[in-house]
């Protein structure tokens, strides 16, 4: 009887131990189709049901990768919603807790994002300082100096420091997704940086002084002047985010090319601008301007259209 008894024990344990393994694999498996359901709803912006997957993932995923995945998606998500105590907290509280130890420098990047989305630029720019030094050659540190280099064009207008850091991106990690961003920025800033020095060249060659004693600007070319002109506006306002400094160039371009080829695009450019600076009457005085004078023009059409 002893021996039945002992034997009838040993069943008991091999076949819960047999449907624990069974509900942990199940589990398992559920949690790789709740990542992948989460990935998919995550670039859909279906926040919520991504989030739902994600924490279905940390809860029962036997795969560490997925979790940390599902942890940092999950502060994504929040900072998305703009649930943003929320998201810092959360971020906080695992920076202080060993077990998320490989995942601190995306975490760290993402706070910086929430500060950035809160207008804390200086906290923001200590931290991205301190990434690059922490967590040197990573692709963290590449993403940490092209952000860097945006905001010296965006807060400071410091370009020789923006050209530094964006020339970093590749040195830091050769597989970055920001060499190729990082790499049209340093365009940019070179061709703009060539475009001030033709500025200058052409305004010193072309300024006269009359019998006053006053200088005039005498534009002979004025094709010439007008390309110099509208390559700084476009990069001014369009790339630089620096609108105001883009309408001055297009309002001397307006004033001392107004026979120039780029003349109507200039006019076109600016009542761009003015749109979305919300300066709606003066631009649809422009808009009228072209269409009155240059109906012919793409510009006239593009306006009508619209």
């Amino acid at each position: 009887m002893q021996f039945i008894f002992k034997i009838f024990l040993i069943c008991s344990v091999v076949l819960a131990e047999a449907t624990n393994f069974q509900l942990k694999n199940s589990n398992s498996q559920n949690a790789i189709i709740e990542f992948n359901l989460g990935d998919i709803s995550f670039e859909r912006k279906e926040y919520d049901r991504a989030l739902s997957a994600y924490q279905q993932v940390i809860k029962n995923s036997q795969s560490k990768k997925h979790i940390q995945e599902a942890h940092i998606r999950t502060v994504q998500i929040y900072r998305f919603q703009n649930k943003l105590d929320r998201a810092t907290d959360s971020i906080k509280n695992m920076l202080i807790d060993d077990r998320y130890q490989p995942i601190f420098a995306d975490l760290e990047l993402e706070l910086i994002k929430l500060y950035n989305q809160q207008s804390m630029n200086k906290e923001a720019y200590s931290r991205l300082e301190s990434l690059t030094k922490d967590y040197p050659r990573t692709k963290i540190s590449a993403e940490a100096y092209y952000m860097l280099g945006n905001v010296e064009i965006n807060e400071k207008w410091d370009l020789d420091t923006a050209l530094q850091y964006f020339g970093m991106v590749q040195k830091e990690y050769s597989q970055s997704r920001f060499i190729k961003p990082a790499s049209l920025r340093i365009k940019e800033i070179n061709i703009y940086n060539s475009l001030i020095g033709e500025y200058n060249d052409f305004v010193k060659v072309n300024t006269k002084v009359d019998s006053t004693g006053n200088s005039i600007l005498m534009i002979k070319n004025q094709d010439d002047f007008a390309k110099i002109l509208y390559g700084i506006a476009e990069l001014e306002s369009f790339h630089f985010s620096r609108v105001d400094s883009g309408l001055i160039y297009l309002d001397q371009l307006i004033k001392y090319s107004p026979n120039s080829l780029l003349y109507t695009k200039g006019l076109y450019a600016k009542s761009i601008i003015l749109d979305q600076l919300e300066r709606k009457s003066e631009s649809r005085i422009i808009k009228n301007q072209i269409i009155s004078n240059y109906p012919q023009t793409d510009y006239a059409q593009a306006i009508i259209k619209s």
